[in-house]
C-alpha cells in the first residue's frame, strides 16, 4: 500500500503531507499522454450516423493538418479537439480545451473551445438555426484561425476514403507536446476568450493569466519599471531585468513582443480593456557582472515560443556590439520577424508599419533604461 497523507481535512495537512502530495500529483500529470491516446480508442464508438468514427474523424483532421505544414502543437490539438464528446457533447470543445491549455498556446485553446460553434456555420441551417451564431465573435482576434480551422480541417474529415494516419505517427508528437516541462501553471491557463465587440459580444471575461513581474529569490526578479507600446494586433513591452546564476549576474533590459488582445466595451462609455498574451518574440540586452564593464556579453534572443515558454537562446554577434542598433534593425523588419516566430497571420498588418514609426521611441525606452542601470559606455550607441 503507497504512503497516505496524515490529515482528513486539507486545512490540517503538513508540508511533509503536500510534498508527498505533490510527488503523486507530477507524477500523475506526466502520464496525461498515456491516458489521452487510451481515451482516444473510446472514440471508436461515438455519435453514429456518419460514413467514420469519431476515431476516424480526428485522425483524418489531424493528417490533414500534418500534411498541410501546421506546427506540432496545431496537429495534436487537431487530434484531441473533440476528446470530451463522450463524456460532455454538447461542451465537448470546452472539455478539449481545458485540458490541451496547459500544454498549447492561448489560440488553439481558443480555437478547440469554439470550433463547436464555428463548425455550426455548416449545418445549422438545415435545422432551421442561424449558421452564422460565430459572428458574435467578429473582431475576435482569433476569429479567423477559428473558421480556418474547421474550413481546411474539421468539418472536411468525414471521408472513408482519406488516406489517414495512423495513430502510431502522432504518438510522438502527443508525448513531446504534453511533457510535463511544457506544462503552463494549470491555475493560470487562460481559455476564456475576450468579449468580441458590439450587443452579441460575449459575457465571458478574460482570467486573470500568469502574473508577468517575476520576484523568484535567488533565480530571477523583473524590474518594476515597465513600458508598453501597444498598437492594433500587438504589445511591446521594455523592462529592467535581473537573473542570478551561479557564475555571475546577468542584468539589462528585457524587450518582448505579445499578441495584444482589445475588449471592447458594448457602449461607448465603458472601459476597453487590454491584455497582452501569448508571447511571440523576445530579445535579451543582458550584461554579465563577471566580464568586463560595459558588456553585452550575454545579450541574446528567443526567436519565438512554444506556448509561453522560449525557444533556446540565440546568439549574435552584432546584438553584442551594439545591441541598441541590432533591435532597431529586427523591428524595422516586424514582418520577417513574426513569421519566423511561427505568426504569419500577424505580419503585413498595419501594425508594421505602426512598430517602424515607434522604433526611435522604444529604442530610446531600452537606452534610458540601460543608461540608469549603467549610467557609463555600456548604453553607448
Amino acid at each position: 500500500m503507497s504512503k497516505t497523507v496524515s490529515f482528513t481535512r486539507m486545512a490540517d495537512g503538513t508540508d511533509e503531507d503536500y510534498a508527498l502530495l505533490r510527488s503523486f500529483e507530477l507524477e500523475h500529470a506526466d502520464g496525461l499522454a498515456d491516458r489521452l491516446l487510451r481515451g482516444l480508442e473510446d472514440e471508436r464508438e461515438s455519435v453514429e450516423g456518419y460514413q467514420v468514427t469519431r476515431y476516424e474523424h480526428v485522425l483524418q483532421a489531424a493528417t490533414r493538418a500534418a500534411r498541410a505544414g501546421e506546427s506540432e502543437e496545431y496537429v495534436v490539438a487537431t487530434l484531441f479537439h473533440d476528446i470530451g464528446d463522450l463524456l460532455a457533447p454538447d461542451h465537448h470543445g470546452e472539455v478539449a480545451a481545458a485540458i490541451l491549455a496547459p500544454y498549447v498556446c492561448d489560440e488553439l485553446a481558443w480555437i478547440v473551445r469554439h470550433h463547436g460553434l464555428f463548425q455550426t456555420y455548416y449545418y445549422a441551417h438545415h435545422y432551421g438555426d442561424d449558421r452564422n451564431a460565430r459572428d458574435r465573435y467578429l473582431g475576435h482576434p482569433y476569429y479567423a484561425s477559428c473558421a480556418r480551422f474547421c474550413e481546411e480541417y474539421d468539418q472536411n474529415s468525414f471521408d472513408p476514403a482519406y488516406d489517414t494516419e495512423p495513430i502510431s505517427f502522432f504518438e510522438p508528437m502527443v508525448r513531446r507536446v504534453f511533457a510535463l516541462e511544457r506544462r503552463r501553471d494549470p491555475h493560470h491557463a487562460d481559455i476564456t476568450p475576450a468579449a468580441a465587440p458590439g450587443a452579441g459580444a460575449a459575457t465571458e471575461r478574460p482570467s486573470a493569466g500568469r502574473v508577468e513581474l517575476l520576484d523568484v529569490g535567488e533565480v530571477s526578479s523583473a524590474g518594476v519599471e515597465r513600458r508598453c507600446f501597444l498598437f492594433a494586433q500587438l504589445g511591446i513591452t521594455v523592462q529592467h531585468w535581473l537573473e542570478r546564476t551561479e557564475d555571475g549576474d546577468e542584468s539589462g533590459v528585457r524587450v518582448e513582443i505579445q499578441r495584444l488582445t482589445q475588449d471592447r466595451s458594448p457602449n461607448e462609455f465603458a472601459a476597453t480593456e487590454l491584455r497582452l498574451h501569448d508571447p511571440l518574440w523576445r530579445a535579451d540586452l543582458f550584461r554579465f557582472s563577471a566580464d568586463r564593464p560595459g558588456n553585452f556579453a550575454r545579450a541574446h534572443y528567443h526567436p519565438r515560443f512554444h506556448g509561453r515558454e522560449p525557444s533556446d537562446r540565440h546568439w549574435d554577434a552584432q546584438l553584442t556590439a551594439d545591441p541598441l542598433s541590432w533591435l532597431a534593425g529586427r523591428l524595422a523588419q516586424l514582418d520577417e520577424l513574426l513569421v519566423a516566430a511561427g505568426h504569419p497571420e500577424l505580419a503585413g498588418t498595419q501594425d508594421s508599419a505602426r512598430v517602424s514609426a515607434a522604433t526611435p521611441a522604444i529604442v530610446a525606452a531600452v537606452r534610458e533604461m540601460l543608461t540608469a542601470a549603467d549610467p557609463g559606455p555600456s548604453a553607448r550607441r
